[in-house]
């Protein structure tokens, strides 16, 4: 039989702001930064149960797991 093994999936999300440095003098800052980082967000697929990203050989001893999902996130102050 064949399984269409298409799927769409998001490996990276990198997002960050820089606040206003006129807005940041009042409060005695020269910069203001907030970031968001992302790693293996999520994978879309008809296939249920199994990663197409990852292949299948057929083997007995199939040690195979989806890659782990990272987040993070920060805040940089300058003074």
């Amino acid at each position: 039989y064949l399984t269409d093994a298409s799927y769409l999936g998001v490996q990276n999300i990198n997002l960050g702001y820089t606040f206003n440095t006129q807005l940041l003098k009042r409060f005695g800052l020269q910069q203001l930064r907030l970031y968001f980082s992302a790693d293996n967000v999520c994978v879309w697929s008809k296939r249920k149960g199994l990663d197409p990203r990852q292949g299948v050989t057929g083997s007995a001893t199939s040690s195979h797991y989806a890659p782990m999902r990272t987040l993070s996130g920060g805040l940089t102050i300058t003074l």
